[in-house]
């Protein structure tokens, strides 16, 4: 079709380019990867530039796995050791900064929609699916939180996505790389989140509805073995410490708790629905119900194959999770298993709803996402009240670099006494060894909490009775415990988190502790 001096041509993926002679132009017709690749890049400076010029302060959780890296070892209390390597990796290069932590989102962030768009193409062999499902996961909450923070939902989600086409590969193809690769994406994936262990029964599901047996597969073994070997020092690192890292995630299940109330606990299974919705935009939800409809009605015909093996690891995980939210819910624990969600949102785009409708959905998704992770434009633009910082997701991690500020100078001030930090909360005492100055080992006492990774290193037994002060940084009440620890303990600060311009409380007690006796602490019982 002519029209004035250049031919209209829609490409594979539904976009509308102009055709002349241009080389440029021709590939941007045979390959809408390109597109994707500029976006790609657009989305990954954005985030840099982000970080590096309006970072927001670590959260707990990486404050966390960054002291990990300072104390290499071949797993930890509460996950396994690869986020700790990475860091260290990092870190070295980057130093112990924010961007030194964060580069480890932005490469994962970055490689992510390349998964996700081989994925696409080749379970539908539709250019068209593959495009848009790349479009949808820019813009969709999980793949932004992401972006923002290094935590193992980040690794995780990139070997969960990576397995899924490794094994797509291997079944297609049934060529023993794939089944190699499948192995190393599977070990990994348990090293840095236990919970990618699920993906084997998902895998049997898959080849069952399939009408393949897995178990007679030789090759099957051979995934495992390789899986096992990369799992080996972990499992060896949980029999030297009486399986510590088992006895935290039954605890997390509520194995060690009674059922209590049963009206909260129907509240949280209810929190869970609305936070996994919310999680896939609400936008979204009529073109995912009309294809599960059609998937459950079997009305695909020859893509029924390629959308159960999307839906069965969505659908198997979303069990799993809600079984577990009876006793607790996190609304990240399921992000590893959004893989399948964008290029399901893309199928049905492209199968059932006109363009218009597509680019609908996505722009507002995409509006509302970016004003929830960029929460000043509302202050920038008077409009506070509509998104307010309490309930600003970043509002917990908010005022910690200041605090590690305040301490710093308590420590410049003090005499010549040697003097350690230390907390009754890991999240706290995390946060205080990256934000004080110099980067010091700090300690987590046990005056009445759970277990976590500070049990399993020295602690501050090693100062007692030894002429050392101490700064104890908490944000309940002083304990029985900690006032008799020293021979005269004075609060000298209480520190403010001040975020947007407003106090979002949890106000912050530092007490210094002069001649640090010794803390009767108590041993864990709850992992």
């Amino acid at each position: 079709m002519i029209k004035s001096k250049f031919n209209i041509l829609r490409d594979s993926s539904g976009v509308v380019l102009h055709k002349n002679n241009s080389t440029k132009k021709k590939i941007l017709v045979e390959s809408p990867i390109i597109i994707l690749s500029l976006i790609n890049v657009a989305i990954l400076l954005f985030h840099l530039i982000d970080i590096l010029y309006d970072p927001m302060p670590l959260n707990s959780e990486e404050a966390q796995y960054w002291l990990w890296s300072k104390h290499l070892d071949w797993s930890y209390y509460s996950k396994p050791p690869l986020i700790a390597w990475m860091n260290y990796l990092s870190t070295m290069v980057l130093g112990d900064t924010v961007i030194g932590i964060r580069i480890n989102s932005l490469i994962v962030g970055f490689i992510l929609p390349f998964i996700n768009y081989l994925l696409a193409k080749h379970l539908f062999k539709d250019k068209r699916i593959a495009f848009w499902s790349t479009i949808v996961l820019f813009v969709l909450p999980h793949y932004n939180y992401i972006y923002k923070v290094f935590t193992t939902d980040a690794l995780l989600l990139l070997f969960w996505s990576a397995n899924m086409l490794f094994c797509l590969y291997a079944f297609q193809r049934n060529k023993l790389k794939y089944w190699i690769f499948s192995g190393i994406a599977l070990g990994l994936g348990i090293i840095s989140k236990y919970v990618m262990i699920l993906w084997i029964p998902i895998w049997l599901l898959i080849a069952k509805s399939q009408k393949k047996n897995l178990l007679k597969m030789r090759e099957f073994y051979i995934t495992l073995f390789i899986a096992s070997l990369i799992c080996l020092p972990v499992l060896l690192w949980n029999v030297s410490q009486d399986f510590v890292g088992a006895k935290h995630i039954f605890g997390l299940a509520g194995a060690y708790k009674s059922h209590g109330n049963w009206q909260r606990s129907i509240e949280r299974v209810f929190e869970f629905l609305g936070g996994q919705l919310l999680c896939v935009s609400p936008f979204f939800l009529p073109a995912l119900a009309k294809l599960y409809k059609s998937w459950k009605n079997k009305e695909l015909g020859k893509q029924h194959t390629a959308v159960t093996y999307l839906l069965l690891p969505l659908l198997f995980v979303w069990g799993f999770f809600l079984i577990l939210s009876i006793q607790k819910n996190e609304i990240n624990w399921t992000f590893f298993a959004f893989s399948s969600i964008p290029i399901l949102i893309a199928y049905s785009i492209v199968n059932y709803f006109n363009t218009k409708q597509g680019m609908f959905y996505i722009g507002i998704t995409a509006l509302l996402v970016f004003l929830v992770m960029q929460p000043k434009i509302f202050d920038k633009l008077g409009l506070t009240a509509l998104y307010p910082p309490s309930i600003d997701m970043y509002s917990k991690q908010a005022g910690l670099d200041k605090l590690g500020e305040s301490v710093t100078d308590i420590l410049e001030k003090t005499d010549s006494s040697p003097i350690f930090i230390f907390s009754d909360s890991y999240q706290m005492a995390s946060s205080l060894a990256f934000y004080v100055n110099g980067n010091p080992q700090t300690y987590c006492v046990n005056v009445g909490r759970r277990m976590n990774q500070f049990d399993l290193w020295p602690g501050i037994e090693q100062f007692e009775n030894k002429g050392y002060d101490a700064i104890y940084v908490t944000k309940k009440p002083l304990p029985a415990a900690i006032v008799n620890s020293a021979d005269s303990i004075r609060l000298i600060n209480i520190q403010e988190r001040i975020y947007r311009s407003v106090d979002v409380g949890r106000k912050i007690n530092i007490y210094y502790l002069k001649h640090f006796n010794a803390i009767a602490e108590i041993d864990p019982e709850q992992f």
